[in-house]
């Protein structure tokens, strides 16, 4: 997944310099870089069926590699994982994983 954030950000850090001649501000690029992972990584986490992480499975990490791969060439062609999405099987998105207590009796300890 790492190198899924890094491959997208360089290809993006790259547009983005090349569309601005001047250096842009750390706080646009720190938004540019929360949108591009907040379209990309943060969707495809606990919901895209991938194999386990395991560097002793050379098969599993063959079939991570291709699945992530695909999920790459998606995006640049749509900038958008939702079509991706809808063409694999997928997990709906538990919103409890994404949340925090407020109110319980240990809210916040």
């Amino acid at each position: 997944m790492i190198n899924l954030v890094r491959s997208l950000w360089a290809t993006r850090a790259k547009a983005l310099s090349n569309k601005a001649s001047l250096k842009i501000a750390e706080e646009e690029e720190t938004l540019e870089f929360k949108k591009l992972y907040m379209r990309s990584v943060f969707i495809i986490h606990k919901t895209l069926a991938l194999p386990k992480y395991n560097l002793k499975n050379s098969t599993d990490l063959a079939k991570r590699h291709v699945a992530l791969k695909s999920l790459v060439e998606q995006y640049y062609l749509n900038q958008n994982v939702v079509k991706f999405l809808s063409l694999h099987k997928c997990k709906p998105i538990n919103v409890f994983d994404y949340t925090v207590d407020l109110v319980g009796p240990h809210a916040i300890d």
